[in-house]
């Protein structure tokens, strides 16, 4: 791997996600929809995986690293997309697993079987 590429790749990795890790934070900051803030946490999550595979692939990594930085990426968006939770009363995004209540407004927080309970009644 050439040293001047690895450089280049990794300061322009570092530029691209700093700008768009403040432009996601500014996004997610200025809505309180919770829907809203869960499509917006999938996008902020495959760009960044993008831009760090990308700079694998422009430092001239071997298939072997840009294969298994694609897999952390993909093992790190399951963990975000498993974990974290939004309050339906106020937005607050809950990052703790087995949290129960919003720390910000004390709402209770829909779990998966209470909410697949709900949309799917027994007769």
């Amino acid at each position: 791997m050439d040293p001047t590429r690895v450089a280049i790749a990794g300061v322009g990795y570092l530029v691209l996600w700093v700008l768009s890790t403040i432009v996601f934070t500014v996004l997610l900051k200025g809505t309180d929809n919770p829907a809203e803030k869960k499509r917006l946490g999938r996008y902020s999550l495959i760009v960044i995986s993008s831009l760090m595979v990308g700079a694998a692939v422009v430092a001239g990594a071997p298939l072997g690293v840009i294969l298994f930085v694609a897999v952390g990426c993909a093992a790190f968006y399951w963990l975000a997309e498993r974990f974290t939770k939004y309050c339906q009363a106020c937005g607050h995004t809950i990052q703790r697993p087995g949290t129960f209540y919003c720390p910000k407004c004390g709402t209770k927080l829909e779990s998966k079987s209470t909410s697949s309970a709900a949309s799917n009644p027994e007769r």
